[in-house]
């Protein structure tokens, strides 16, 4: 006799971080109105066995990495704080997180741009004990001159 066993990864919770793209909302901003506290927002589901992230400040702590493209370009990476999550069970982490993006877009907003220049990103996240999860790619993020 044959027995098959099978299981689906996503409903399991792993040492290494496993994330999965929601969305980037909204998708289009107009030039020169980045801030720090406006802009798009990045929407990402977070599962972790642990559950070991979260800012902790003076001490080592969790990021959000992102790789920045620009119509296709590569432009560079960089990382965000790890938003807080106070309150929430860590074993068996299964969290949605948002993270704004305009901190990484205010670099490009004096580029002398055409009418419509098309952002994407690659991210993933990293744990305390430096588990790396998997990338995940956005949706466009449009940059238009209005």
């Amino acid at each position: 006799m044959t027995v098959f066993l099978y299981s689906c990864n996503k409903d399991r919770f792993t040492t290494a971080p496993q994330i999965s793209y929601r969305s980037v909302t909204p998708n289009a901003w107009p030039k020169g109105t980045f801030s720090t506290t406006q802009g798009p927002q990045l929407s990402f589901q977070l599962r972790d066995a642990e559950g070991d992230f979260g800012f902790q400040d003076g001490k080592d702590t969790s990021y959000v990495y992102v790789k920045t493209y620009l119509n296709n370009i590569p432009r560079g990476e960089d990382s965000l704080k790890f938003p807080s999550l106070p309150g929430i069970n860590q074993s068996n982490l299964n969290v949605d997180i948002n993270v704004l993006l305009s901190t990484l877009l205010i670099t490009y907003s004096d580029l002398n741009v055409p009418q419509t220049d098309t952002f994407t990103f690659d991210v993933y996240v990293r744990d305390f004990a430096n588990n790396k999860s998997n990338t995940i790619t956005t949706d466009p993020v449009y940059y238009y001159v209005p």
